[in-house]
């Protein structure tokens, strides 16, 4: 047991220290030695609760999109010439990782093997990025203009299109494999007599 909690210590501060560490890149850690971490184990795992997820896979993107903002109203009826609407290029980056602090880790069969379960990996920040939003066309219409707040929800609503498309498509899986990566070679670097199972819950 005693064995166990020094080897959850090991993956929360991993977790301080590669929070953000985008997927594929090389990480130069230089790990305290575990006699020399005291911690107890339930406070630190309530010091580093709000930078417990680890980013294992960073997506870039970009694209355009159309808002259509409709026309003014009247009696149930479009108002000719108030229709207004847009078209926009911009770039978003999407980094998916797993919440570390639900882990979990109990002994494995064998005399030196562990188990550690996490969560599934998700959706960890999701930014588009000011700099590259472009309006490459708009048309205003009569007493019905474009206006910030148009803008605003338009980028929502892309947020929300894209984090959509990317829940059913293949990244979340890739993201976990990442993560079983890690996790494994982190592990059998600061124990390499240990077999490491990871699981997911």
């Amino acid at each position: 047991m005693k064995f166990i909690r020094k080897i959850l210590v090991t993956i929360l501060l991993i977790a301080a220290f590669v929070v953000g560490a985008a997927a594929g890149d090389m990480l130069d850690l230089d790990l305290l030695p575990l006699d020399k971490a005291t911690y107890d184990i339930e406070i630190l795992k309530e010091q580093i609760t709000e930078i417990s997820e680890m980013a294992t896979l960073e997506y870039r993107y970009s694209g355009k999109a159309t808002y259509d903002g409709g026309s003014l109203q009247l009696f149930g009826k479009n108002v000719p010439f108030t229709a207004k609407s847009m078209i926009v290029y911009y770039e978003g980056i999407v980094k998916l990782g797993s919440d570390l602090s639900g882990i979990e880790i109990e002994p494995g069969e064998g005399r030196n093997q562990i188990i550690v379960t996490i969560p599934h990996s998700k959706i960890l920040s999701h930014e588009i990025d000011e700099d590259t939003w472009e309006v490459l066309d708009v048309k205003n219409g009569l007493f019905n203009r474009v206006t910030l707040e148009d803008n605003g929800e338009f980028v929502k609503k892309q947020k929300k299109a894209r984090e959509k498309e990317i829940k059913k498509g293949d990244l979340p899986k890739q993201a976990d494999e990442k993560m079983v990566s890690q996790l494994t070679g982190f592990l059998t670097m600061a124990y390499p007599d240990i077999e490491v199972e990871v699981k997911f819950k």
